[in-house]
């Protein structure tokens, strides 16, 4: 840990005297190893209020889970779109995080002409651990696109355990719920390919309209629903008849889609700062209400109670409830707050209950922030523990 900068520049020299040494910083040390006995003891006392801060960003490192009741297996994997390599790192335990690399391909130098892999999304498989990871080939400087591949990612073995080709300019994918068939659309191409996940063999491919650039399968695998960047709408599919549903040109420029169930899809609108609910069986516009500018991902919470937006280099994230319906209808959202977290936030992902973890690029760090009580209670630098600086996908990966 003496390599981080600030240390101890006289360390283990002759003027490594007790003038030179960071009192503030030794008595922490302290604090901490008799705080962390005590809790080891099961010796607790009342806490202190805690000092006001300006921003929830400000709190990061001031807080820490508690191992009794957090124990068990809980990963983050990131990716960056600057390189070919993903990171592990382990979040379950209080402690200085260890951050694992995964090569996501061939190494090869950045030389004129070289081809180089870079990830585009990350997502995970249903019913496991296993994170499918779309790569594009380009040949650096050059920009020429050679074939796609999705690398399919063991976090627990922390290797590349399977890979199958796919065509070039993949985007994000899904999958159905079973997890037994992975959907991939592209960049420029009018179709989607459907892989089955045992053989990893190309099993079908269904007609577009429009190129997309996300995709979202219902469970039962019959509807879809796309973000079409060509025409900056919404799209629904009809999977199982390989037609198109209803274009809503009325959507403009949609940047993240999340279903809460097979019939309600929730889309935010970067132009109109807007979500808007969609009944994709109806295929209808239920509502909408108004969020701060500029949204560009959503995320749900697993019991779909709490929807998150996240701004274009905003350090702001609103907050929303979801209300279910006294009826048969479906439920409707709730302005609950706007959070400032004090650094720009470019993705997040929702671990258990209300908790969820942020990356920042403004300061290139990882936050976890207890959204029902608005705490944070864990945080690390991204370049920290051998990680790279420039995160921008992010997944929380179970907890056993």
């Amino acid at each position: 840990m003496e390599d981080y900068y600030p240390s101890n520049r006289f360390y283990h020299s002759p003027k490594d005297t007790l003038d030179t040494i960071n009192f503030p910083f030794f008595l922490n040390t302290v604090r901490l190893a008799v705080a962390g006995s005590a809790e080891l003891a099961g010796i607790h006392v009342p806490n202190k209020p805690a000092v006001p801060s300006a921003t929830i960003g400000q709190e990061i490192g001031l807080k820490a889970v508690n191992w009794r009741t957090d124990f068990g297996k809980k990963l983050l994997f990131t990716v960056s779109p600057s390189s070919n390599q993903a990171n592990i790192i382990d979040v379950s335990l209080p402690r200085i995080s260890s951050c694992d690399g995964v090569s996501l391909g061939d190494l090869t130098p950045e030389v004129w002409g070289e081809p180089r892999d870079y990830p585009v999304a990350a997502v995970q498989k249903p019913a496991g651990k296993l994170i499918y990871v779309s790569m594009i080939k380009l040949r650096a400087p050059a920009k020429e696109s050679e074939q796609g591949a999705v690398r399919i990612v063991d976090p627990g073995k922390k290797r590349v355990v399977g890979s199958f080709p796919v065509n070039r300019f993949p985007t994000t994918g899904c999958f159905n719920s079973a997890g037994t068939k992975f959907y991939q659309p592209y960049w420029g191409e009018k179709f989607i390919d459907v892989f089955d996940t045992a053989s990893l063999k190309s099993i079908d491919r269904i007609p577009t309209p429009f190129p997309l650039s996300r995709l979202f399968v219902d469970t039962d695998g019959k509807r879809a629903i796309g973000i079409s960047p060509e025409t900056h709408s919404i799209v629904i599919l009809n999977i199982a008849d390989k037609r198109m549903g209803k274009v809503f040109h009325e959507i403009s420029a949609p940047k993240d889609v999340v279903l809460v169930n097979d019939q309600l899809a929730l889309v935010c609108s970067y132009d109109q700062a807007k979500i808007f609910s969609i009944d994709m069986g109806r295929e209808e516009i239920l509502g909408e209400i108004s969020i701060s500018p500029r949204p560009i991902r959503l995320l749900l919470s697993p019991q779909k109670d709490l929807v998150v937006s996240l701004h274009q280099l905003s350090p702001t994230v609103d907050l929303f409830h979801l209300i279910p319906s006294q009826g048969k209808g479906q439920p409707t959202m709730e302005r609950k707050k706007v959070l400032d977290l004090g650094e720009v936030i470019t993705d997040g992902t929702f671990a258990e209950d209300h908790r969820c973890y942020f990356v920042s690029s403004g300061k290139n760090r990882l936050l976890g922030l207890d959204l029902s009580n608005e705490k944070v209670f864990w945080g690390m630098r991204t370049g920290g523990v051998r990680g790279r600086a420039d995160v921008e996908r992010i997944l929380f990966i179970g907890d056993k």
